[in-house]
């Protein structure tokens, strides 16, 4: 019986196409897991801020003029709406002053006597009547704005005040730091105050020349007659002085500094209200200086207010550059480099939570792929 014979077949080995091809879903594979390591890792990452508080653009009332105070309709605390009374001067002065101005006009009236001279008189008056009502105007727009500028110095002030007291037992370079800065915000507000002052007396100024014009006006016309041909010119009829102070904006009164039968001075502050529209509040946060590279503006961020629990959407919209400072809830230790930043909270009530300016806060920036 022969032999069976056996043939081995000897293994083959792998082609080099088939070794690369391995080696290139190997060396995917490991790319994908990086990459989602990496997303996941951004996906989770946040900054919280250092230090945090709720502030607010306030109304400080203060005196147009030197009076005593008749009545005080308002308390601290109580809700005011958009053009609410809220306190009455004594006008006396003012009226005495107009009465004055009254007789000084009825005489200028006396002495128009004859129909040419009041022609001629009627025809300059209208020729300046429109540039006159223009001044008035300008006069009012200047006087608005100085009185602006001037409550946001007043602010400004009392804030630079509150912090070099609150820093008055450190001493320091956070005291000497803070003094500067009350006394530069103390500075700007008596520029502000003279500022306006000059816009106030300018205005003034302007309204008895246009009151003076108007019934020179119609006294001409009443003695030049129907010849003269005089039109009647346009604008409506001066503001009277009243002595009300009322509220520019729906909020709350904070503070109250002033009481009836106290003689006031000008430019006095009288009260403070705080608004109740989200507009005039936002967050004031210090978040880390290494942060700078992350951070950008119109980022979303997480807002807790005091003690609360619930947790508000806010929004960056101002970040400025990093600066080292102490935090406002320290006052010794080494300065910190901190980014501020100016968070704004759309759409919440502040009043209503029964939040104040000051109030702490906790803000965290969501800085990862998804957020």
């Amino acid at each position: 019986m022969g032999e069976i014979l056996s043939m081995d077949v000897p293994p083959q080995k792998p082609s080099r196409k088939r070794v690369r091809l391995l080696l290139a879903v190997a060396v995917l594979l490991l790319a994908l897991l990086l990459a989602g390591l990496a997303l996941l890792w951004l996906s989770g990452s946040s900054v919280q801020s250092r230090w945090a508080a709720l502030d607010a653009e306030s109304q400080v009332l203060t005196a147009p003029y030197s009076a005593p105070v008749e009545s005080v309709f308002v308390n601290e605390g109580m809700r005011v709406s958009s053009g609410q009374a809220l306190l009455r001067l004594s006008n006396e002065a003012l009226l005495r002053r107009q009465e004055q101005a009254g007789h000084d006009l009825r005489a200028l009236r006396s002495d128009m006597v004859q129909r040419e001279v009041a022609a001629e008189r009627l025809q300059r008056a209208q020729a300046a009547w429109e540039g006159m009502v223009s001044r008035l105007s300008i006069a009012r727009h200047e006087e608005a704005l100085r009185a602006r500028e001037r409550e946001q110095k007043s602010v400004e002030h009392v804030r630079a005040q509150l912090a070099l007291r609150g820093m008055a037992a450190s001493g320091g370079p956070a005291y000497e730091t803070a003094s500067r800065k009350e006394a530069e915000a103390r500075a700007a507000l008596e520029q502000a105050t003279k500022r306006f002052e000059q816009a106030n007396q300018e205005r003034a100024e302007a309204e008895r020349d246009v009151m003076a014009l108007r019934d020179e006006i119609q006294k001409a016309k009443r003695v030049a007659g129907p010849a003269a041909g005089a039109t009647t010119p346009s604008g409506g009829s001066l503001p009277s002085v009243d002595g009300v102070l009322t509220s520019a904006q729906d909020g709350l009164v904070l503070r109250v500094q002033t009481a009836q039968g106290q003689t006031v001075q000008r430019q006095q502050p009288l009260m403070e209200i705080i608004p109740s529209s989200s507009d005039h509040w936002w967050v004031l946060a210090y978040f880390p200086a290494e942060q700078s590279g992350i951070l950008r503006q119109g980022m979303p961020c997480r807002v807790i207010i005091g003690g609360s629990k619930e947790t508000l959407d806010g929004e960056i919209e101002e970040l400025a550059p990093a600066e080292s400072l102490n935090m406002p809830d320290q006052r010794e230790g080494p300065r910190e480099n901190v980014i501020p930043a100016k968070i704004r909270v759309p759409g919440v009530d502040m009043l209503a939570k029964g939040w104040k300016p000051g109030q702490p806060a906790v803000c965290e920036v969501e800085t990862g792929f998804f957020r």
